[in-house]
This record gives structure tokens, C-alpha cells and sequence, in this order.
């Protein structure tokens, strides 16, 4: 279990360390729980495309309690409220969607940040973040452990890119390759040669800036990424994996079977 006041993927990504993570969208404890038996280093719980509500965000949090790998959740928008309510359930790592600008990544660390620096609401001590105020001088204390993934998944955002790095306490800059493909006019098509040219310069400019780099990846690109200079990479995700296990296991006794939809 991670001590309140830590955060190893944080300290793990300072020091250079390649960091492994799966993404989670199937919104369910027991899954979380399996997926934290497996040794990722993180877990993303996904409430930007995933049909998470801050109930299950909570209650696969605590399923996965207690085992290695940290928990980092995405939320749906770059919101203050949002930002309070994913902290206060003790949330460390924040991801957040569509970065696209200076401001936008202003806003990010101001709603992560309590006052009078940022704005974050000060309810935490009857949260799950201090285990019900039982952890002295959380306030004061847990802006270090904090980390803030920003998304860079819009061509704006990479023309942006030097802005957007010079934000103090922006820790990540994590490239969505299919939105940034569809950014660029090619739907989704992030294995189109101008899309991957997009991504390894981003990656390279990003390191260049003295961030740590990261994508949403799988096979290939995954290692293409971590060459490129990126740290912080998902190698998988549990609904792919869960359905192409099925799938596979099915084709071995039935080659034939296929649902048209």
C-alpha cells in the first residue's frame, strides 16, 4: 500500500525510470483488482471515455488498494470540481484531457493546487485522500506527491508545446495519438506516416523541453515511444485484452465463429 504522503510513479519518472501502465475502462472493482495483481506500474481509471461516475472511480480505488501499482484517473474535463472530487478520494495522478494551451494547463495546476496558490476546496480531511483526517498536515504536505499528466492530443496543442511546458507544476505531457490523428485530418489513423512523424518529434521536443514525455500506445508503438525518449506508456487495455482473450479462446474450437454487426 502507498504511504498517503508518496507517490512512486512520480518519483519513479524523476529518476528516469520507463513506467508501464494498463487502462481501465470496464468501471468495475473486480477488474481493478485483477489488474493490480498483474504488476503495472499504473492503472488509469478512464472518466473521459470510460463510463465512470465518482462512485465507481471510488469504489475501484479501494479494490485495488493496497497492491503496486499507482492509481492515476483521467477525468472528463478540466474542471476545479472535478479536479476536488478525484483528489479528495486520494487520487494522486490526474490526467487531463484536450491541454491545448498556456491557460488551459494554468487551470489544470491551479484547481490541483490549494490556495492561496490555487483553488482547490480544502474538504479532504473528511475524505478518503487524509483516511478520514487521520494523516497530520496533509495540506501542507501533499503538493509534492501530487502529478498532473497534461494531454497533448490536438495539433494546437502541439504548436503550443513550449508554452504549455513552461507551466510549473505540469509533471507530464502525454500525446493521445488517435485524436491527435484526427486533429491532423486523418480519422483516428495514428499509423499514417505524418502521424507518427507528429508523434516523435513531440516526444523529442517534450524531452527537449524537460518534461516527461508519455502516449496512450499498445504493440509497436509502445516501443517505438519508450525509443523515442517517452517514459510514461500504456502497453494495455482491459477491454481489448478481454475481449481479444475471448475471441481467441472461441477461434480455437469454432474458427468460423464471427458476429457481423
Amino acid at each position: 500500500m502507498e504511504k498517503v504522503l508518496s507517490n512512486p510513479l512520480k518519483d519513479a519518472l524523476k529518476r528516469g525510470k520507463p513506467q508501464y501502465g494498463c487502462w481501465l475502462n470496464s468501471t468495475t472493482p473486480m477488474m481493478a483488482e485483477i489488474a493490480a495483481t498483474c504488476g503495472y506500474d499504473w492503472l488509469l481509471y478512464d472518466g473521459e471515455h470510460g463510463p465512470n461516475d465518482t462512485q465507481s472511480l471510488f469504489h475501484q480505488l479501494q479494490a485495488a488498494d493496497g497492491y503496486n501499482s499507482h492509481a492515476v484517473c483521467r477525468i472528463p474535463e478540466n474542471h476545479d470540481a472535478t479536479f476536488k472530487l478525484v483528489l479528495d478520494m486520494g487520487f494522486k495522478t490526474i490526467m487531463v484531457p484536450l491541454v491545448d494551451n498556456k491557460a488551459k494547463a494554468e487551470a489544470a495546476v491551479r484547481a490541483m493546487t490549494y490556495p492561496p496558490v490555487g483553488v482547490r476546496g480544502v474538504g479532504a480531511l473528511v475524505g478518503r485522500a487524509t483516511r478520514w483526517n487521520s494523516v497530520a498536515d496533509y495540506a501542507r504536505k501533499v503538493q509534492d506527491t501530487l502529478c498532473l499528466v497534461a494531454q497533448i492530443e490536438t495539433v494546437e496543442a502541439v504548436n503550443n508545446l513550449d508554452e504549455i511546458a513552461s507551466v510549473p507544476g505540469v509533471d507530464v505531457m502525454f500525446i493521445g495519438p488517435a485524436d491527435l490523428a484526427t486533429s491532423m485530418g486523418f480519422y483516428g489513423d495514428f499509423n499514417r506516416p505524418e502521424v507518427l512523424e507528429a508523434i516523435e518529434s513531440t516526444i523529442k521536443r517534450i524531452v527537449k523541453l524537460g518534461k516527461v514525455a508519455g502516449a496512450f500506445t499498445m504493440g509497436d508503438l509502445s516501443r517505438q515511444c519508450l525509443d523515442w525518449g517517452a517514459l510514461f506508456v500504456s502497453v494495455a487495455s482491459d477491454l481489448l485484452v478481454y475481449k481479444q482473450g475471448l475471441s481467441d479462446r472461441l477461434a480455437r474450437f469454432n474458427p468460423k465463429a464471427k458476429v457481423e454487426y
